[in-house]
């Protein structure tokens, strides 16, 4: 995947939405450890 500059919110706000697609806890951590 590119990396694209995004303000830090707005990553947060892509991140929840994948959450909530996906309904996975365990993958919210592996995320933190990403950014």
């Amino acid at each position: 995947m590119k990396r694209v500059c995004l303000p830090y919110p707005v990553k947060l706000r892509i991140y929840q939405r994948v959450l909530e697609l996906r309904g996975e806890g365990l993958s919210y951590g592996m995320i933190q450890k990403k950014i």
